[in-house]
């Protein structure tokens, strides 16, 4: 492998799994990640969004009186979150758009929210899918204006 490929494998993606071919060109490698970027890929769609999670909480609320609302909600919003952690971190794991991935999370972690706000923590998930993904490749602007206005966010 020449520095090259190595500097684009580890510092533009997740570093090289044992089945990866070595990028020929590392620059066209770069170049094809972002012409092929999905920013709903299968495993992060497959996540309630912001709204289905919203009208799941609210039903809770209306179907439970006080205590059994607390408690099923405490449980929403840690399955919710614990399946969207799962669902990033194995998207990462298997995607061949490293580069792309890696902006994701570069954006997510620059725009933070915090799961420790419990009333945030079912959002999590859905905040990277709505506010990030869809434009980690285009304006900053937009991004910007997705993240500022997503509930995750005003919460």
């Amino acid at each position: 492998m020449s520095i090259e490929q190595a500097i684009a494998l580890n510092r533009f993606g997740f570093g090289t799994r044992p089945d990866d071919k070595q990028p020929a060109d590392p620059k066209q490698w770069l170049r094809g990640q972002i012409d092929g970027y999905d920013p709903r890929p299968a495993l992060v769609a497959a996540q309630p969004d912001t709204i289905a999670i919203a009208t799941r909480l609210a039903d809770l609320r209306r179907t439970n009186d006080d205590d059994a609302f607390r408690k099923a909600e405490g449980a929403l919003r840690r399955e919710t979150y614990r399946n969207a952690v799962t669902a990033r971190l194995s998207y990462a794991v298997v995607t061949d758009l490293p580069f792309a991935e890696r902006l994701v999370h570069f954006w997510a972690n620059h725009f933070a929210v915090s799961a420790e706000k419990g009333v945030v923590m079912p959002f999590v998930g859905s905040f990277e899918a709505e506010a990030i993904r869809p434009h980690v490749m285009g304006r900053f602007e937009d991004m910007l204006l997705a993240v500022e206005h997503h509930p995750a966010m005003i919460y």
